[in-house]
């Protein structure tokens, strides 16, 4: 199978270096790499074109965001690429990273998306997938726990964080949206998780690889006023575009008891009032269009078996966890 590694890249001239020379140390050799620029100032193009001829350059010419960056990537990928890989430019694989979800791609058919085990500098888990809870959040399984061999074992998983996933491109074509792949309304955060839900509803899986690891060097940061933004923003349209409607009924108890609270906590204890506010106001504002993209999303034709969606719990175990 051939893989297309896409990268999307604003003002990460000072991460490129690391994340391009451990893509192409990779022990898997075939493969492209498209770098997704949206519109950097910090002579990132330049840098790439010196020094990484290799590397196909997509050029925006404002910053169009992490979701539509990764559309126009994988829109220009080399047609015969079976698998559609995403990195950050944060994030720094191993050398078998695209060799081992590669290899799950093709010892699992049924799968639609597979993610390495995450983890941080200092060696905490990052992420091992994604899971779903009732609240509307998509948590990363294990985040912050030290790795103890607690996820030696692949498994079945919701589905991927775009950090540093693999796609079958049969599951992308089959979850398009026109000629989306992720819903660029999100801009950034929750366009994966949006995917995540796509894909499950189409009946494909999503497996966790732990023989592929990547290191997140700045994931482990706090939360800033536009991260908060945008968490808080997308995981309202999330809940509203995906769920269906029995499990959107059954949910929103749980839905207004968590937002309620992460609202007080990201306005009070993380001091981001303005975005909390603006947040919440953008979401309303937005109801009309996105319900069109419900809409969208659930006239997709189901060619596989019953959906593969499922939640983790409630989720207000651990209202204040993020």
């Amino acid at each position: 199978m051939r893989a297309s590694i896409i990268i999307v890249n604003w003002n990460g001239r000072h991460l490129l270096k690391e994340c391009l020379d451990s893509v192409f140390a990779q022990s898997m050799k075939d493969f492209e790499v498209i770098l997704v620029d949206n519109a950097s100032t910090d002579g990132s193009v330049e840098f790439v074109r010196k020094n990484y001829p290799k590397v196909k350059l997509a050029l925006n010419r404002s910053n169009l965001g992490f979701a539509e960056g990764n559309n126009i990537g994988i829109r220009a990928a080399f047609p015969g690429s079976d698998c559609i890989a995403l990195l950050n430019t944060d994030a720094r694989p191993e050398k078998n990273w695209l060799k081992a979800l590669v290899s799950a791609a093709e010892a699992h058919p049924e799968a639609g998306s597979f993610t390495p085990k995450i983890v941080f500098q200092d060696g905490r888990i990052n992420s091992a997938g994604h899971e779903l809870f009732r609240t509307g959040e998509v948590r990363n399984i294990g985040v912050f726990e030290r790795d103890e061999g607690q996820f030696g074992k692949g498994m079945e998983v919701f589905g991927v964080p775009a950090t540093a996933c693999l796609y079958r491109r049969k599951m992308l074509e089959e979850a398009r949206l026109g000629n989306d792949y992720f819903d660029p309304a999100y801009f950034a955060y929750y366009e994966d998780a949006d995917l995540d839900f796509r894909a499950a509803s189409l009946g494909w899986k999503a497996l966790y690889v732990p023989s592929a690891t990547v290191v997140h060097l700045l994931g482990a940061s706090g939360t800033s006023p536009v991260q908060a933004y945008f968490i808080e923003r997308n995981r309202r349209r999330f809940f509203l575009k995906n769920f269906p409607p029995g499990m959107l009924l059954a949910s929103l108890p749980f839905f207004f008891a968590y937002n309620a609270t992460r609202l007080l906590y990201i306005a009070f204890a993380k001091r981001h009032p303005i975005a909390a506010a603006r947040a919440c106001i953008d979401a309303a504002l937005g109801i009309g269009e996105t319900l069109n993209a419900r809409a969208k999303a659930s006239a997709l034709p189901k060619k596989r078996g019953s959906p593969q969606v499922a939640f983790a719990g409630t989720g207000l175990g651990v209202l204040l966890k993020k």
